[in-house]
């Protein structure tokens, strides 16, 4: 199984570092997409890297540490930074909130399909206004 990773898709840096063999885990991956070795086991450079990552969650107790982009980045540019500080004031009021609740999940995917619907009615007037 490969998941391709975007940018949207990381939520923090860790400060914890590990070393891979990408080549070797990349040639595995190709290989084991070939039929007749699909069902083979993961080579030895993908178990050490997923027992590396194991490893540091298991040491942490599950708390993993994050980079500060402020603080580990050295950041300079002032209206970079004055954003860095928005976004981090915004992650403490966003984690004051229960969000375990059933009220607030429902809440949520009311909201989303609303949003969704509302995307996509802005995509089709657009697409309707070029079409004119």
């Amino acid at each position: 199984l490969v998941i391709s990773v975007q940018a949207d898709d990381i939520m923090y840096i860790t400060t914890k570092t590990i070393k891979i063999e990408a080549d070797k885990i990349m040639n595995d991956v190709k290989k084991r997409e070939i039929p007749r070795f699909r069902h083979d086991p993961p080579g030895q450079s993908v178990v050490s890297a997923m027992q590396n990552l194991i490893k540091i969650v298991d040491s942490s107790g599950g708390i993993v540490e994050v980079m500060d982009p402020l603080k580990d980045f050295r950041i300079q540019e002032i209206d970079l930074k004055s954003n860095l500080l928005k976004q981090q004031d915004l992650l403490t009021i966003i984690e004051a909130y229960d969000t375990t609740s059933p009220e607030f999940t429902q809440l949520f995917n009311k909201v989303y399909g609303v949003m969704s619907v509302r995307e996509e009615l802005e995509q089709c007037e657009y697409l309707c206004s070029e079409a004119r």
